[in-house]
């Protein structure tokens, strides 16, 4: 009886050669007629069995090998096997179409991608998942990828996908790599001074902030908008201790008092008080940071009392409805 085992032959992991292969792209129409199987791409020997039985499952093909066993060779290929010595398989391809499209590209990418090609032959190895050892056609010949001369694989062209990033970014597809670098860095900065400004809750909104009210409706704006919340909990810090000396100047500092700040107050206020400009809803906090980042740095920047009460808006709900 002839022996047989089922293999996995490929999946789309990114080899170490740098780029991977679409599994269903492959044709295998030839295959499922006639398929060798050699030892590590010896195809100029007698095939030691062949292949059956070729089933694709998502971005998996797997085969069964089978072997005769008629001769020593094929019986010590087979005791090899079954004591684990030959795990791997490598594919014998022709490849038919190469691609640096964007939604071909995966982390680690080198070459580009093999989107198309021919299975003619599937070798067994010693080296399990060994991709490194896959075999190409090259002009009619072929071309093991441990082989030196390799060089006739493409290599990646990252320009169209910069294009698309860019344009993703809110870029023209125009821009630079420096521009694009800048953009990605200041999305980075973003992200950052919203997270410290999580943390800075966490240090010191518990001390600068009187009742429960006041804290969850501070988190609450710290999560949505990390710069007015910073501003709210600037409201709350304690003044600055004055030094009040005696007659003879030996009486000891004494601190002038501190009013503490309650977030609900100044919510509360902002809502008797009407909220965001109606007559101009393009001033309202959450417009402007959506729409207008740099008229709100400046607000911020210029005009610190304008820009707590646009907040103090924003946390009672004012919003840009328009």
């Amino acid at each position: 009886m002839a022996f047989r085992k089922r293999y996995l032959l490929s999946n789309e992991q990114v080899n170490s050669h740098g780029f991977w292969l679409v599994v269903k792209g492959i044709d295998l129409t030839d295959a499922k007629l006639n398929l060798p199987c050699f030892f590590n791409h010896r195809t100029w020997e007698v095939p030691l069995g062949h292949w059956e039985n070729l089933e694709l499952k998502g971005d998996e093909l797997y085969a069964e090998l089978v072997i005769e066993g008629a001769n020593e060779a094929e019986k010590e290929y087979i005791r090899k096997i079954e004591n684990g010595d030959l795990k791997g398989c490598s594919m014998g391809l022709d490849p038919l179409e190469w691609s640096d499209a964007s939604e071909y590209i995966k982390q680690g990418q080198r070459i580009s991608t093999l989107t198309k090609s021919v299975l003619f032959e599937v070798s067994i190895t010693p080296l399990p998942s060994n991709k490194a050892a896959m075999s190409l056609k090259h002009k009619g010949s072929l071309i093991t990828l441990t082989d030196e001369d390799n060089t006739f694989l493409p290599t990646l062209k990252t320009t169209h996908d910069m294009k698309e990033i860019a344009i993703l970014l809110g870029l023209a597809e125009t821009a630079t790599d420096a521009q694009v670098r800048a953009k990605i860095t200041e999305l980075q900065l973003k992200a950052t001074n919203g997270d410290a400004a999580v943390e800075f809750l966490k240090a010191e909104g518990s001390k600068r902030l009187v009742d429960d009210t006041s804290k969850k409706q501070f988190e609450s704006l710290c999560a949505t908008a990390a710069g007015a919340a910073v501003s709210f909990l600037a409201l709350a810090a304690p003044a600055t201790a004055e030094a009040v000396p005696g007659a003879d100047g030996a009486e000891p500092l004494k601190p002038a008092v501190v009013k503490d700040i309650q977030l609900s107050k100044v919510v509360q206020a902002a809502k008797d008080d009407g909220g965001a400009d109606a007559a101009d809803p393009k001033k309202t906090f959450d417009y402007l940071q959506r729409h207008n980042v740099a008229e709100l740095t400046r607000i911020k920047n210029s005009e610190p009392d304008n820009y707590a009460k646009l907040a103090a808006d924003y946390a009672a709900g004012v919003r840009y409805n328009a």
